[in-house]
């Protein structure tokens, strides 16, 4: 059933998430926090830029609005081409499935951590807290299997070639063009999509101010731990990351299947290797050799699948 609909409630969702999104994070100017907290209701995304403030301010969301103006050409795109070009779609949801995960994780932990204050404001208030985290866990949800839709319905692209004697079919590996930007995007996808989060992990910085000893070297390592969290997550639960959407490639494992846990955990302590980012330029990056995985194409969507 889920099948069968998924591709209409991809273009629907798209649409009411993508021009919505717009007009409420680009568009609606407000002072009041009480108008901010409900248009926190209507936005599957909460992203940021480190400790730029210019760009999410009185009721704006700059940063939010870029991906739904990515998430709208997306929705284009797979429609122009008859359901057959979801890359960009998969990379928005992929954002999404990420983002509510995240918000979810802050608000839990606001909660219980002022737990007490929370309920000396009221039944109302704890109700309101209580809608948001069904919001992030209906976005999880949906985002999820419209990412593991497409994860089944997409064929891995295979080529014919001779070994000992006998032709046989291939998977076909990633080139080194398409994974030059894998690292570049999922490092700037890492930052936007942990900036809410960064400012519970690092003390405010003033670049206005002199520094202060450390403060860099306590940013550059958190930021590194969480791409490695980026990584686990998106490699283990969907073998793939935000960037490789884009690419239209996938993490397999020696038998063409997607890895098990311990294959991505060893990729992705790998990537802590200095220099392990421009190793795919020979034959395999260290990353995929010592974690026996590979990067490679996807085919698309046969049309048997479209419907």
């Amino acid at each position: 059933m889920w099948k069968k609909h998924t591709p209409a409630i991809v273009i629907i969702l798209g649409f009411i998430i993508a021009i919505g999104g717009i007009v409420n994070d680009a568009l609606i100017d407000t002072h009041s926090f009480d108008v901010m907290d409900i248009q926190g209701f209507f936005r599957p995304l909460n992203l940021r830029l480190i400790f730029t403030d210019s760009l999410a301010y009185n009721g704006h969301n700059y940063v939010n609005a870029v991906f739904d103006m990515i998430l709208l050409l997306g929705v284009i795109i797979y429609l122009a081409t008859k359901k057959r070009e979801p890359a960009v779609v998969r990379f928005a949801f992929a954002i999404i499935f990420l983002s509510n995960i995240i918000s979810l994780t802050i608000g839990l932990g606001s909660f219980f951590w002022s737990i007490k204050k929370v309920f000396a404001l009221g039944p109302l208030h704890v109700m309101i807290d209580i809608l948001f985290y069904l919001k992030c866990l209906f976005w999880i949800y949906i985002s999820y299997r419209v990412l593991a839709y497409f994860n089944d319905c997409i064929k891995l692209k295979e080529e014919v070639v001779a070994a000992d004697g006998f032709l046989q079919n291939q998977l076909v590996k990633a080139s080194s063009g398409r994974r030059f930007f894998h690292p570049v995007i999922d490092t700037l996808v890492t930052i936007v999509l942990f900036s809410p989060m960064l400012k519970w992990l690092i003390p405010e910085h003033n670049f206005f101010e002199p520094r202060r000893s450390g403060i860099e070297d306590h940013m550059a390592l958190v930021i590194i731990l969480l791409r490695m969290i980026y990584y686990l997550f998106y490699e283990s639960v969907l073998g793939i990351t935000p960037a490789k959407l884009l690419t239209s490639t996938r993490i397999v494992d020696e038998n063409g299947s997607k890895p098990g846990f311990s294959n991505i955990l060893a990729r992705t302590l790998s990537r802590l290797v200095p220099f392990d980012a421009f190793s795919f330029f020979a034959d395999d990056g260290w990353h995929d050799k010592w974690s026996r995985t590979f990067v490679v194409k996807e085919a698309g969507i046969g049309s048997e699948e479209l419907h």
